[in-house]
């Protein structure tokens, strides 16, 4: 008879998925975002607009996402005395780093009158690539910190 899954180990296959579809999916789409700023190092007009469409939008996003996260773990502490609050607090903390991650992309690569020059500075789209992996990090470090809370809450 086989064991019944637990939650942690769910939610640690579905955050390891590298690919849905052929897309980069979880940890692999944070790579495949960080490698567009990497690549092609004299940037068209039209590459660039389209990497600042992606930039706005990703960071947007994963910075609103991320503070959502962080508000939903804090309320979850502070409602059930029962869940473990250490891992839980330092899934938070890295959240909390990601979505300020996102800001600090922003100010490297949205600033200014001309975007298009930040974008198109090998620099700045090195910086951006940095940080999106450092982000990446975080995540990953957020999600261990998750397994632990659910393992040791019996889930």
């Amino acid at each position: 008879m086989r064991a019944r899954p637990t939650a942690s180990s769910c939610v640690a296959r579905l955050l390891r998925r590298r690919a849905v579809g052929g897309l980069a999916v979880g940890w692999a789409s944070y790579e495949d975002w960080a490698q567009r700023f990497l690549t092609n190092e004299d940037w068209s007009a039209g590459e660039a607009t389209g990497r600042k469409r992606l930039l706005e939008s990703v960071i947007w996003e994963l910075a609103e996402r991320r503070w959502y996260g962080e508000v939903f773990l804090e309320q979850m502490w502070e409602s059930d005395p029962a869940l473990p609050e250490e891992p839980l607090r330092a899934a938070a903390a890295c959240f909390h780093a990601e979505h300020d991650m996102m800001w600090q992309i922003a100010g490297l690569g949205l600033k200014g009158d001309d975007v298009m020059a930040n974008l198109k500075d090998a620099e700045v789209r090195r910086q951006i690539a940095d940080i999106i992996l450092a982000a990446r990090d975080k995540d990953i470090e957020a999600a261990a910190h998750l397994e632990r809370a659910l393992s040791k809450s019996g889930w």
